[in-house]
């Protein structure tokens, strides 16, 4: 049995934009060992979809931003630069290119990166909470309730027990 796994990226508008293969399985259906999916493949899949989304909406941050929203001019790029992500299924290399400032206005730099805004720190909040935790979670093999529930209550100021 051949299993294929696309991922289609759609506009704000609802267009379909990207359509792009994320994996192509070939599986054999006649012992247990080859039942779902090996953790290799899920691997694949756990960092695969990420990336491809991340990069996708980058990608539309950036275009939405290569024009002043002011006068609408064309912003000329300084240079092109990557910038790194880490998250919880990865560190990722973002294009993040330097931006020279429309002339219309005075502003305080002549530069800027848009891409600063949108990420003021390398590490995606998800994976900070993960970080703050871990040591008090002892034998951590990943957030089981027992675990996770000081993160709300401290995180939230919630008392309430999961």
């Amino acid at each position: 049995m051949r299993v294929k796994l696309p991922l289609v990226l759609c506009t704000d508008d609802g267009c379909e934009e990207t359509v792009t293969d994320v994996i192509t399985l070939q599986k054999d259906h006649q012992c247990i060992e080859h039942l779902g999916l090996t953790l290799a493949e899920a691997k694949q899949l756990l960092t695969t979809i990420p990336q491809r989304v991340l990069t996708q909406q980058v990608e539309t941050f950036l275009a939405s931003h290569h024009a002043y929203n002011v006068c609408g001019a064309v912003l000329k790029v300084k240079g092109a630069h990557t910038r790194t992500l880490r998250t919880l299924f990865g560190t990722f290399t973002l294009p993040s290119p330097r931006f020279y400032r429309c002339r219309c206005r005075r502003h305080t730099t002549t530069t800027f990166r848009p891409l600063t805004a949108l990420l003021p720190t390398s590490v995606a909040p998800e994976h900070e909470i993960g970080l703050e935790f871990a040591p008090h979670c002892h034998g951590f093999r990943g957030l089981s309730h027992s675990c996770f529930s000081p993160m709300v209550q401290t995180r939230s100021g919630i008392s309430s027990s999961i």
